[in-house]
């Protein structure tokens, strides 16, 4: 099943926005405003590090980098900021705010196993050019048409390279080695200039008519004048073995020089070249690319799609990461995007929106006042990796149960109109945390070193505030207290287990400690009011299962990242092959699988269609699924012909064998 350290709170269809909003202010209190103020004790159950913001770009083995978070003098303490936030975003779960303070940005897919991907980047639809940014802002971009494809062995055998070894199968191929420049460093400077010639030849002659690539071999005589480009090389390739076909990048390519190429002019700020430079900000041939340009006045070269003669999108490989039509925040619905202030709004203050709202709430730094060491002197060093916005099998809402699409089900993604968001983010608090980190030598420079502080170690902060109403009052208490077993999380190494904290309140200044659960009553009244069944609503069940470690406990396999392998395979849907595509479910599934919808197994009728070695099929004679499936044998010795009927049972993975018919 996938993993993942985080899970998420569903978003809500419903926004509550409190009645006052418009009547809040500084200089004139509401009748029943209450100000005052309280301090939070905070004690870490788990080992807590809160990295100083201020040190990055230094050495990463450096004390001034590892070191827990401190002022001039040497206390530890934790920023104002991240209290507020780690408080800001449960209380907008808490009250069913707006999600709107998200990155609203365009993001991409590039998935060659997603038919909606490969259909919308035709083979004879991508053109090829060469990308120069003037001084002046602009972009200039030439149509050198379709690429040509040139082998790794042809390459090889002209350049004396070793590309087909090097990406042959079988060879562990390091993170630092899949990049096109990776490949030019194996190549001569003089290969970014040279022009060559070319024979051209139909790469697949038997299906010219549907697939109408064309490759090139060298040729003194030839026709075609062309640079040769590479691009980066995802995996190994594999060459064809008996019935199963050739997998894997074998092909660089070709651009043909022109005369006098079509020139596309786009602007720096235009939304089509912001969402490119957004889309590859952390490629490292996208930085190769741009140094080069700089530096030596290359021409980048690009991959592009054109609509009514103007250029729509624009990539650094032939497949390219193909940015989405709608951004983020164009899959929620008109409630989160009303421009009405919601509670959080209300107590926080906004500066978002055309009209700022000041807030009433201010949070002090937490000063360490009991500093526990950590068990290992030297520290820990992680690797941050996590799965982008875009790998929708995580956040994006799935049809299917217990993290497995239904049959019938595709993947939705943000190329549906009508996806949805998985909702708020959240790390699960837990008691366990990791020490050690098995990292690959390719990522050790990407690793976080840190030396936290032991849990036991405690912190004091307090709030003050102003004119509240008694139900955002008891809106924030509720976030700060939850129930007796949930924990709030700050700070790094969340996906770890680190940064556990349970909160308390002392000194409480304008109210009675005794009245805090009548506030927070207050708060869940209200509300109650608003949404139906409030405390029973999936937004307050996951929230509060999220932030109970104890639950936690049952689920320390699920709760890590997924190798990168395990990133492709959970995308594999193919149900005619028994292969159903993974998606990340609910906390709540997580830890409380769906029961199936019957009683007990379902039988049926099967025709045996295969019988050979460890393959066995058979299809079903009534139901919507008839393809071949494969046939546990459930341990039996028998031999069918194709034809034969048997008796079933419907499983997940196929059909079990019961007996012959």
């Amino acid at each position: 099943m996938i993993k993942a350290p985080f899970n998420f709170v569903p978003l809500a269809d419903t926004v509550v926005f409190p009645e006052w909003a418009n009547k809040i202010s500084q200089d004139i209190p509401f009748a029943d405003g209450i100000s005052g103020s309280f301090c939070i004790n905070i004690k870490a159950m788990t080992p807590i590090f809160v990295r100083n913001g201020h040190v990055q770009g230094i050495d990463k083995r450096s004390d001034e980098f590892m070191s827990f978070n401190k002022t001039p003098d040497g206390s530890f303490f934790i920023p104002a900021t991240s209290i507020k936030g780690e408080l800001r975003h449960l209380l907008e779960i808490l009250s069913f705010c707006k999600m709107q303070r998200v990155d609203n940005k365009r993001y991409s897919i590039r998935d060659v196993n997603n038919r909606q991907y490969r259909d919308s980047l035709p083979y004879d639809s991508v053109h090829c050019g060469w990308m120069t940014i003037r001084d002046d802002g602009e972009i200039e971009i030439t149509d050198n048409g379709i690429p040509y494809r040139i082998s790794h062995k042809t390459i090889d055998e002209k350049l004396n390279t070793d590309f087909c070894s090097l990406f042959g199968e079988g060879v562990k191929i390091k993170d630092a080695n899949r990049t096109a420049e990776y490949k030019y460093r194996k190549c001569s400077p003089e290969i970014f200039s040279t022009i060559y010639r070319f024979n051209e030849y139909k790469l697949y002659p038997n299906s010219a008519a549907v697939d109408r690539r064309v490759g090139v071999h060298f040729n003194k005589e030839g026709a075609i004048r062309g640079k040769i480009v590479f691009t980066g090389q995802p995996g190994n390739r594999k060459e064809r073995k008996g019935g199963t076909p050739a997998s894997g990048k074998f092909f660089e390519f070709v651009f043909k020089e022109m005369e006098s190429p079509v020139v596309y002019r786009i602007q720096y700020d235009s939304e089509l070249y912001k969402d490119f430079e957004f889309i590859y900000k952390d490629s490292e041939d996208w930085h190769f690319w741009k140094a080069k340009s700089k530096n030596q006045g290359l021409k980048i070269p690009v991959f592009f799609k054109l609509e009514d003669n103007t250029i729509s999108s624009i990539g650094l490989s032939y497949l390219y990461k193909l940015p989405y039509k709608q951004r983020i925040k164009d899959f929620l619905n008109e409630q989160h995007k009303n421009k009405k202030f919601d509670m959080s709004e209300c107590i926080f203050g906004e500066t978002l929106t055309e009209e700022s709202l000041k807030g009433r709430v201010l949070i002090s730094h937490a000063m360490c006042e009991d500093a526990y060491p950590f068990e290992y002197e030297n520290g820990i060093a992680p690797y941050m990796g996590s799965p982008k916005p875009s790998y929708y099998p995580i956040y994006l809402e799935q049809l299917g149960e217990n993290g497995y699409l239904n049959d019938h089900a595709r993947f939705s993604t943000m190329m549906d109109r009508n996806a949805r968001l998985r909702g708020w983010k959240m790390y699960p608090a837990r008691f366990n945390y990791q020490t050690e980190f098995d990292v690959d030598d390719a990522q050790l420079e990407n690793t976080n070193p840190a030396i936290p502080l032991g849990a036991g170690s405690e912190f004091k902060c307090c709030i003050r505030f102003h004119n509240l109403k008694a139900v955002e009052l008891g809106a924030i208490l509720y976030s700060i207290l939850l129930q007796k077993q949930n924990c709030h999380t700050l700070g790094f190494g969340k996906a770890f287990g680190y940064g556990a904290c349970q909160y308390s309140i002392t000194e409480t200044t304008g109210f009675e400690a005794d009245d805090i659960d009548k506030f927070i009553t207050s708060f869940i009244d209200y509300m109650e009011t608003h949404i139906h069944n409030y405390k029973r609503s999936p937004q307050i069940r996951e929230l509060l299962l999220m932030t109970n470690p104890r639950q936690t406990e049952r689920l320390k396999r699920s709760l890590t990242y997924m190798e990168l392998e395990e990133f492709v395979k959970c995308k594999q849907h193919n149900p005619r092959k028994n292969k159903f595509g993974e998606y990340l479910p609910l906390y709540s599934e997580l830890l409380n699988p769906i029961e199936q919808k019957t009683s007990g197994p379902i039988q049926a009728e099967a025709i045996v269609t295969f019988f050979s070695g460890s393959i066995k099929k058979a299809r079903l004679i009534e139901g919507k699924n008839t393809a071949p499936q494969l046939l546990d044998m459930n341990g039996k010795k028998d031999k069918f012909k194709g034809n034969e009927k048997v008796l079933v049972e419907i499983t997940k993975k196929g059909l079990r064998f019961i007996k012959a018919l």
